[in-house]
């Protein structure tokens, strides 16, 4: 006996292995996405380098990368030495309305540059801001005897500065989570000194963690051990010095400076900047990546000013940044 199939048997059966072939294809596709975007955030993180010191002292970034097909750009609009005076008069007019329009367009640049380590899953809980994220290709990379994914991760990035294409790190004010990271990158850059341009709390809101003792006792932060051993307040500033070790290698000391200042605005940075002492010397961490452009500039002004002009005294602009620009 022949019996007829039902035409709606039909349709449902074929509508079934359509399906369940579409889910097939769309499984495999994201498989082989995520093992792309693995694979180049270790490239971006190891292999894609960018040589600073390619720099030009004109202040241009090598923003013309073949390698990752990014566009090169007109970063400067240079002004003339004899000019600047009034050009700063222009600028602020009207309520520094032109300064704004030349901030906006800031927020444009980098835009096209991947961060694809900073947007792993394991390294999101990381990052105190989600718009905030080092570059792959200069981000520090925390050496680590677990060779887990992730391990190197800090929110944290190289500046090239007048005398080093890495003489700063800008980085983030540390999050509960992530202090003992930011103590192995000190020990491990050997950086002498740390510049806090933040409060830990600003108009009722948390910017930065408490990352050092509060007292002169030992703490230790995973296998290291942060002892401050003296500090120095200042109305402008704070000056606290530290000693700090591996746990297990006692022989391992270095003496670091982090200087805090109390000037973490999240508005604007007054243009009648105070004094400070030591825009000399050479940091190498800059905390808070809002205002680390805003301290980094000025400092290798400095740098250049003592190489190239006579010495006469110096002044210094602090733009009112409102957001990273680094």
């Amino acid at each position: 006996l022949v019996t007829e199939m039902n035409p709606n048997v039909v349709v449902i059966s074929v509508l079934a292995i359509l399906s369940t072939l579409l889910i097939g294809l769309l499984l495999v596709t994201l498989i082989i996405l995520r093992k792309k975007h693995l694979q180049m955030a270790r490239e971006c993180g190891a292999g894609t380098f960018v040589n600073f010191a390619s720099l030009e002292r004109d202040g241009k970034l090598p923003y013309n990368w073949s390698k990752n097909g990014l566009k090169k750009r007109k970063l400067t609009n240079p002004v003339q030495l004899d000019d600047f005076d009034a050009y700063i008069k222009d600028m602020a007019k009207d309520s520094d309305y032109k300064f704004s329009l030349q901030f906006e367009e800031l927020k444009l640049i980098g835009l096209d540059i991947p961060h694809f380590a900073a947007d792993l899953p394991l390294n999101r809980c990381k990052n105190r801001y989600t718009n905030i994220l080092p570059y792959d290709f200069s981000r520090v990379r925390l050496v680590s005897m677990n060779e887990e994914e992730g391990t190197d991760y800090i929110n944290a990035n190289y500046i090239p500065g007048y005398n080093s294409p890495q003489e700063y790190i800008a980085t983030q004010g540390p999050l509960p989570e992530t202090r003992n990271d930011f103590w192995k990158m000190v020990l491990q850059q050997k950086s002498q000194i740390i510049v806090m341009l933040t409060q830990c709390n600003e108009k009722r809101r948390v910017k930065c963690d408490h990352y050092w003792p509060f007292t002169e006792e030992p703490i230790a932060y995973g296998d290291i051990t942060v002892e401050m051993i003296s500090e120095e307040e200042r109305d402008d500033w704070a000056c606290r010095h530290f000693r700090i070790n591996y746990v297990s290698h006692d022989a391992h000391v270095q003496g670091l400076s982090p200087f805090h200042t109390k000037y973490g605005n999240d508005l604007k940075f007054t243009f009648q900047c105070p004094q400070i002492p030591f825009i000399e010397t050479e940091p190498h961490i800059c905390l808070r990546t809002s205002q680390a452009c805003t301290y980094q500039a000025p400092s290798s002004l400095s740098s250049c000013n003592r190489d190239h002009m006579p010495p006469n005294p110096e002044t210094t602009y602090c733009l009112p940044f409102t957001e990273n620009v680094c």
